[in-house]
């Protein structure tokens, strides 16, 4: 019986959100690099974005795991930079950078509506809170 491995110390919370936020980065730089045309400038993706990365990812034309493309991509939508390119209107964009379909009113209305909460709580002194993302094959990432 091979020796049991010594308990793992427990991050914090800063720790992990540090971590995950240097992992949504460099996943973040690969995007820009492999895409340019969507993730070199903030702009609204067409819907549908994650799933045509995730295909590219599996077939290995994508060289990110499941977890570090999650991250990227919640980094990159939960921004307030994307929010205020959605709640500007228009186009959205798919990843060779060609329009693709239009932010719709509710869609403006949201991001309006997220823009609003985070100046009120950063005014307030509120943290955000972290995103955790989960993924169906993270044994493979």
């Amino acid at each position: 019986m091979p020796p049991a491995s010594p308990p793992q110390e427990r991050l914090s919370n800063a720790e992990r959100q540090r971590r995950q936020a240097a992992k949504a980065d460099a996943a973040l730089r690969v995007l820009a690099e492999h895409f340019p045309g969507l993730f070199t400038s903030v702009r609204p993706m067409a819907i549908g974005t994650s799933k045509v990365l995730d295909a590219e990812r599996k077939a290995g034309r994508l060289p990110l795991g499941c977890i570090p493309l999650k991250l990227a991509l919640s980094a990159w939508a939960t921004s307030n930079a994307y929010f205020e390119a959605v709640a500007a209107g228009g186009a959205r964009f798919n990843l060779a950078g060609e329009a693709e379909g239009e932010v719709t009113p509710e869609q403006v209305a949201y991001a309006l509506k997220k823009l609003k909460k985070r100046r009120e709580s950063a005014a307030a002194g509120q943290e955000q809170t972290s995103v955790v993302v989960v993924c169906a094959d993270s044994a493979a990432a």
